[in-house]
């Protein structure tokens, strides 16, 4: 059997070839956004520097029928206590596709924040009080 349903260049919907069924890969438009980073802390316990924003990736993907793929939704760090950095976000996954989480913020005095999909703010000197 010819192939006969097209719609702009891809299959419009399932055919049947012989006895079997052919389903054509769907493309999917995705966006992976990761979980942000938490704040630091500064030495009283408030907040001396921001978490940095979870990284985020968007295309189009491929999917075959009948293939499931994995999707993971990354959460946000913690902030830190008093004169410790924020936590770095979790990883947002979709099929083969990671987006990093964002960077923890610095503790107080003078810290660099950490890595991530968005680094994390860094920490200025601030003075024990």
């Amino acid at each position: 059997m010819a192939i006969r349903s097209l719609k702009n260049g891809t299959f419009s919907r399932s055919l049947l070839v012989g006895n079997a069924y052919y389903v054509p890969p769907v493309t999917v438009e995705y966006l992976v956004i990761a979980g942000g980073g938490g704040g630091g802390g500064d030495n009283i316990g408030g907040v001396s520097a921001g978490g940095g924003a979870g990284g985020y990736l968007t295309s189009t993907f491929s999917a075959t029928a009948g293939t499931s793929y994995t999707v993971t939704v990354g959460g946000g760090g913690a902030n830190g206590g008093p004169a410790q950095a924020g936590t770095t976000g979790s990883d947002s996954v979709f099929a083969t596709i990671t987006s990093y989480g964002g960077g923890g913020g610095a503790r107080s005095n003078g810290a660099d924040g950490k890595n991530g999909g968005s680094g994390g703010g860094g920490a200025g000197d601030k003075p024990y009080s």
